[in-house]
């Protein structure tokens, strides 16, 4: 697993900034004049400013990983998915609802889908125990609600998920969920030969290796009355051995296996 030692800044304006997050992060908080002069960077540092933040590659200049709600491949995804969409009919989600279902995404990562759940009208709290993809996400909510809507619909949540209705409440959550939904770091394929995308390859070496999903599962599936929606490559096994599937939603590469316990 890769480890994080610096917070980078490149003027006066972002030093809090990164002061704040080293501080939490038990980072080094650096001007970027200085990294350059350091010899032991590690593989990756975190860079902060006042309008964006990023985890980049420490060997190359240029941009490694942000969260962009507003452009990109999120953006075209947005535009183009509706409750028809897979992972839509996966949660339950329909074209008209009395109600927003409460959807929790235990394992939110980049928050794609967290963001895709948001948009197709339902309320979503997403868990990520990773700091620094927290601090992504925020930044990222920040960027995007500026000049949007209030954003009380959608928030993140830097913790992992176990005991995860006691965590909801200590974020004053009281609704319990209607959805959980988890999307654990796929398991490495030795088939496939083509070079992970760039945000899946910084991912797991920032995040390591996803051992607990099936405990987080099985915890989450003791509870009653829940929707779960694990989503899967398409070939792999199920995630725990102690229960089935209600269901299957399969799309050309993923699989959302369907419990409801």
């Amino acid at each position: 697993m890769a480890e994080i030692k610096f917070v980078v800044y490149e003027n006066q304006k972002s030093k809090n900034i990164a002061e704040e997050i080293a501080l939490k992060t038990s980072c080094v908080s650096i001007t970027y004049e200085e990294f350059k002069k350091t010899d032991d960077k590690g593989e990756f540092y975190f860079f902060a400013d006042d309008k964006n933040f990023e985890i980049r590659f420490s060997n190359i200049n240029s941009k490694a990983v942000s969260v962009d709600f507003s452009g990109g491949k999120i953006s075209h995804r947005i535009k183009t998915s509706t409750v028809k969409n897979p992972l839509a009919k996966a949660v339950g989600l329909k074209g008209r609802m009395e109600k927003k279902p409460f959807i929790v995404d235990a394992t939110a990562g980049l928050g794609t889908d967290s963001f895709l759940l948001y948009c197709l009208g339902a309320r979503v709290a997403g868990f990520e125990r990773n700091p620094f993809l927290f601090y992504l996400l925020e930044k990222g909510l920040k960027n995007y609600f500026k000049a949007n809507e209030n954003h009380n619909d959608l928030l993140f949540i830097n913790s992992d998920s176990f005991n995860l209705f006691q965590k909801l409440m200590e974020n004053n959550i009281t609704q319990r969920p209607d959805v959980i939904y988890l999307d654990p770091m796929y398991p490495l394929e030795n088939k496939k030969k083509a070079k992970p995308k760039k945000e899946l390859e910084v991912l797991r070496k920032i995040i390591g290796r996803d051992n607990d999903s099936h405990f987080l599962f099985n915890e989450i599936a003791s509870f009653k009355n829940l929707r779960i929606v694990v989503k899967r490559p398409i070939h792999s096994p199920l995630i725990s051995d102690l229960i089935k599937p209600s269901h299957k939603i399969e799309s050309k590469l993923v699989r959302y296996d369907v419990y409801l316990v």
